[in-house]
């Protein structure tokens, strides 16, 4: 060989060299895009959480708001209805005092004019009366009807009288009843004006609470959507062949599929499948959502093995998914999360059945079990049919 040939064999792999290191600090830059753009996706959610809760409280204390103030505007009511019956009760009362007072305007009347005529009839005075006498016995009796008269008189002038004061007494209590009614009902109603000022500033917090949740929401819809763009443009990276082909399960036992390039995962290991590629409520937050893996059942610690032959594009910590180990297949990746153990890093060649990772429950989990994911062009397919033992 000659040493030109040495010169562009050389410049040829220092090439190759550069373009895969560069090939790889682009998709570590996209990897670490991914992961924080997902942490800031996760931390969009907790704030919302946050948010709705806050809305919850304010909303049970406007309910609570709401039920006093109803319960005072009922005290009103019957306050209005107490202040009615008063108002009827006082104008009964004017119209009776009106009355008892005309009858003792109208008996002082008589009164007195009996006693100008007893004074005055005829010209003749008591003496007079007294002195036409026919005998001590008729002057005893005449003595004894002017008596008679005059303390008839005074009996029923007293009694009216006294029916004046009772009926005036009757009216001043209820007079300071219907005042008593009126104070009370001012202070409901200050209480009612202040409830209502209270509720006005809470549903003002709620549609706060409201907007900075829908404005919330628009920022991780928005982030969503660039960490969608660059797991897609991570799996384009990742895939230099794309392939919609899909193996057929094996054989009980078996750990290889009909191609003769795919391995056990579980190192042969038939762990039950907990849960399927198909949306699911998720089991921390209870949110209906697509899940787009595989859970297996798998005990802490156990082995996690590579599907296939590939290159480990990332190893490490990935937001929500814990302990995570991604590698290219060439025609696919498969990602490999919640593990407690990590065997294998960036960079790093790997062959079929491998072991990666050691079972674990790390990221958001309930418990430990392997997570596998498939990805052919960009898009996760059901990784059931790779499952095989």
């Amino acid at each position: 060989m000659n040493k030109r040939i040495k010169v562009l064999i050389s410049v040829l792999m220092c090439t190759s060299l550069f373009s895969a290191t560069v090939f790889a600090d682009d998709l570590s830059d996209k990897k670490q895009q991914s992961s924080d753009v997902e942490a800031e996706i996760d931390a969009g959610k907790a704030r919302v959480n946050e948010l709705e809760s806050k809305k919850d409280t304010v909303t049970r204390e406007v309910e609570a708001l709401n039920s006093e103030a109803e319960a005072l505007n009922k005290e009103i009511n019957e306050l209005n209805s107490k202040i009615e019956v008063s108002n009827k009760n006082l104008e009964e009362l004017k119209v009776k005092t009106e009355e008892l007072t005309k009858a003792i305007e109208d008996n002082q009347h008589v009164v007195n004019e009996r006693m100008r005529t007893l004074y005055k009839s005829q010209g003749q005075s008591y003496i007079e009366i007294l002195l036409e006498s026919q005998g001590i016995t008729d002057m005893l009796k005449r003595i004894d009807y002017l008596m008679r008269m005059i303390k008839f008189d005074k009996e029923v002038m007293e009694e009216f009288e006294k029916n004046q004061r009772e009926l005036a007494s009757v009216t001043k209590e209820a007079e300071e009843e219907k005042a008593k009614l009126q104070d009370d009902k001012m202070v409901v109603e200050v209480k009612t004006n202040e409830l209502n000022a209270k509720t006005a500033a809470k549903n003002a917090l709620v549609a706060g609470l409201e907007a900075d949740i829908a404005a919330e929401e628009a920022k991780i819809a928005q982030m969503e959507a660039e960490f969608n763009e660059l797991l897609s443009a991570i799996n384009t990276m990742e895939a230099e062949a794309v392939q919609d082909e899909r193996p057929s399960r094996g054989d009980a036992g078996s750990t290889t599929a009909g191609n003769g390039d795919i391995f056990s995962i579980t190192g042969g290991m038939a762990y039950p499948i907990t849960s399927t590629f198909d949306p699911r409520p998720n089991p921390i937050t209870g949110v209906w959502e697509s899940h787009g893996a595989l859970d297996l059942g798998a005990p802490h610690g156990a082995g996690v093995f590579a599907l296939k032959a590939g290159t480990v594009a990332y190893s490490g910590w990935m937001s929500g998914y814990g302990n995570v180990v991604v590698i290219n297949h060439g025609d696919m990746s498969t990602l490999y999360a919640h593990n407690s153990v990590l065997n294998v890093s960036a960079g790093e060649q790997v062959s079929g059945g491998q072991r990666i990772a050691s079972v674990g429950s790390t990221g958001n989990s309930t418990g430990p079990h392997i997570h596998f994911e498939v990805i052919i062009g960009g898009v996760k397919v059901d990784p059931a049919p790779y499952y095989i033992y």
